[in-house]
């Protein structure tokens, strides 16, 4: 019987069958039920638009990129400024009580990730799904395999800077995503000598 986790409820209210991989990430990074207010959604989407596009400039001057990143890169641009104008619109029609109570939201909003080793490991395996499969889509991860082993999640997770334990990984994969690693048992580490 596995204990009760600690900490805030956040982890408790994902359900790996009913939220998309995109839904889990934000309630990881919230540290709960994300936002409603409409203020904070749009800062929200402004800011990963401008994280695709830091994204995409990161890959083209790195001689990644291809003809789509160009694209993707115009597109983005004119999204950010769309929703900026979009974000100064609604806030400026406000007085400035309600305003103040509006950046205090935004500020929450703009906070690191609570769960920050959860929410990258939830994108790994997203990543690796994607690359797997034939659809452009993760709808659910309830029930998949993933072709990455806890060690090389866990590994990558180290030299990113987050603090767990392989067990951790193990756990949160296993019984909150709902997805099962590839297993590294009977593997030879004498293949060579």
């Amino acid at each position: 019987m596995m204990s009760r986790q600690k900490g805030s409820g956040a982890i408790k209210t994902i359900d790996a069958v009913k939220q998309d991989p995109f839904e889990i990430r934000r309630v990881l990074h919230a540290g709960g039920k994300p936002t409603k207010d409409k203020h904070a959604l749009l800062f929200l989407r402004w800011r990963g638009l401008c994280a695709q596009r830091d994204d995409c400039e990161t890959r083209l001057k790195a001689g990644k990129g291809d003809k789509w990143t160009r694209k993707r890169l115009k597109q983005l641009v004119r999204e950010i400024e769309d929703k900026w104008r979009e974000l100064g619109a609604a806030l400026g029609a406000l007085s400035n009580q309600d305003l103040s109570d509006k950046l205090a939201i935004l500020s929450k909003a703009a906070q690191p990730a609570v769960h920050g080793w959860r929410k990258e490991a939830t994108r790994q395996i997203e990543i690796a799904h994607l690359l797997e499969s034939d659809n452009d889509k993760v709808l659910s991860f309830a029930g998949s395999k993933s072709r990455l082993t806890a060690q090389q999640l866990y590994d990558y997770l180290r030299a990113q800077g987050h603090t767990m334990t392989i067990h951790d990984v193990r756990r949160f994969v296993r019984d909150t995503l709902k997805v099962t690693l590839r297993s590294e048992r009977g593997k030879r580490t004498d293949v060579g000598q």
